[in-house]
């Protein structure tokens, strides 16, 4: 994977310089590595990688280190037991202090336990939510694809189109001037002219809109150029069992939600160990040292020192909060698995459609294939009836339009059937490898 999308960057480089043509592999490869919504959840995974690390799970103790210091100069006035008095300058004094401390928690009723695994459990879901990021972005890089190759296949249709309604408008003038035609037919020509040339103008907006979808989802500029394969191959041999096993087992949607339902049961064991107690124990050493004045009983004071500490906390009322938030969690549970159940009766329900459209796409395809054939001969034939006066312009556009208007529909079932297999993949979890 990773030779692919440098070799499909470095080639897309070269398609924007030469206008050659995008393959369908070299935009995968591009999107992989440049669309932004990918990378978004690329982020959003290490970021998970990084939550599920030891050292954010309460496994480690923490050491705190602490130090401090004092001075003081002072003057001071004396009265001894004696009577004695005394006035005393300059009475200089410093202590300093300084200990380390090692605190840890030994048992908190297994919070600890549950929050790793439920930390382990949301970076599995965000690996499977960037999959799902994944298939649905080049899902729309393989629908711009073919929608490129489907819209410039029409626009030449439209342009033939086009070239023989001017050659017919050019043929009736030349008529008009001999007395052959009527201006009446000059008139029906340059109408036919105008609409054909106003198809050409919809397909190239079309063809361009299209462009600009690709190179978004390519996350390269607007306006980007190059040209696309516009050859097309259907898989005619597709197995509806196979799928809806792949898709049982790998659709990465269902995935979500199941790992959705897991995240809610680890709630619920997280709020049940505020039931438990809490156990920690602390140790520390210290150092104090201490310079004081003649007026103190002590010259100076070193001291140093280990404690050592265990405590226990248990709450054993807390007002019901935490039964609470049980019960809370629970209904949480259930709602995911309604969830759950609901994703299940969807993605059926979008297999079975999927699959309907696939197979419909493929009849229609047959269909289309043998109305090309019968409006391309119909078209010849009529033609030269129309070149030798036999027949009126009419006739003769009526079979220009069934020759267009097959051409296009057998395009557009071609790339639809395509696209539908194409969806009927992305549901069973085989569209492209992590």
């Amino acid at each position: 994977m990773k030779n692919l999308l440098i070799i499909g960057v470095l080639l897309f480089n070269t398609v924007g310089l030469t206008q050659e043509k995008l393959t369908l592999e070299q935009a995968i490869a591009i999107a992989m590595d440049k669309n932004y919504d990918i990378q978004i959840y690329e982020n959003n995974l290490s970021q998970a990688a990084n939550n599920q690390d030891i050292k954010n799970t309460g496994y480690l103790p923490t050491v705190s280190v602490s130090a401090g210091g004092n001075y003081s100069n002072n003057n001071a006035y004396v009265v001894r037991q004696t009577g004695e008095e005394l006035n005393i300058d300059g009475i200089q004094s410093t202590a300093y202090n300084a200990s380390i401390g090692v605190n840890y928690v030994l048992f908190n009723g297994m919070y600890r336990k549950h929050n790793f695994e439920k930390l382990k459990t949301a970076y599995e879901l965000a690996g499977v939510q960037k999959q799902i990021q994944i298939d649905n972005t080049i899902l729309n890089v393989y629908a711009a694809y073919y929608n490129i190759a489907k819209n410039t296949i029409n626009l030449n249709s439209y342009e033939e189109s086009f070239d023989i309604s001017k050659n017919r408008l050019k043929r009736t003038e030349y008529q008009l001037k001999y007395g052959q035609k009527t201006s009446l037919d000059v008139l029906n020509a340059k109408v036919d002219v105008n609409n054909d040339s106003i198809n050409l103008i919809n397909g190239q907006i079309a063809l361009d809109n299209e462009k600009r979808t690709l190179n978004y989802l390519l996350g390269f500029p607007v306006n980007q150029s190059f040209q696309v394969d516009e050859s097309v191959e259907v898989n005619r041999l597709l197995d509806i069992d196979l799928i809806t096993s792949n898709m049982k087992e790998n659709n990465n949607i269902a995935k979500q939600y199941e790992l959705n339902k897991n995240l809610a049961k680890y709630d619920v064991k997280l709020n049940q160990s505020g039931w438990m107690p809490q156990v920690s124990t602390a140790v520390s050493y210290g150092l104090n040292n201490g310079n004081y004045g003649p007026t103190s009983l002590f010259a100076t004071q070193n001291a140093t020192g280990l404690s050592a500490g265990l405590s226990l906390s248990w709450d054993v009322f807390d007002g019901g909060a935490t039964s609470t938030k049980v019960q809370n969690a629970k209904i949480a549970v259930e709602t995911q698995g309604l969830y759950q159940s609901q994703i299940e009766l969807n993605l059926s329900n979008e297999l079975a459609n999927t699959w309907a459209s696939y197979l419909n796409q493929l009849v229609i395809i047959n269909t289309e294939e043998m109305n090309v054939e019968v409006a391309n001969q119909n078209f010849l034939k009529t033609q030269e009836q129309y070149n030798l006066g036999q027949i009126s312009s009419i006739d003769f556009r009526q079979a220009q339009l069934n020759l267009i208007n097959a051409k296009v529909s057998l395009t557009t079932a071609m790339f639809n059937a395509k696209i539908a297999e194409i969806q009927l993949k992305k549901l069973e979890g085989t569209l492209i490898n992590p």
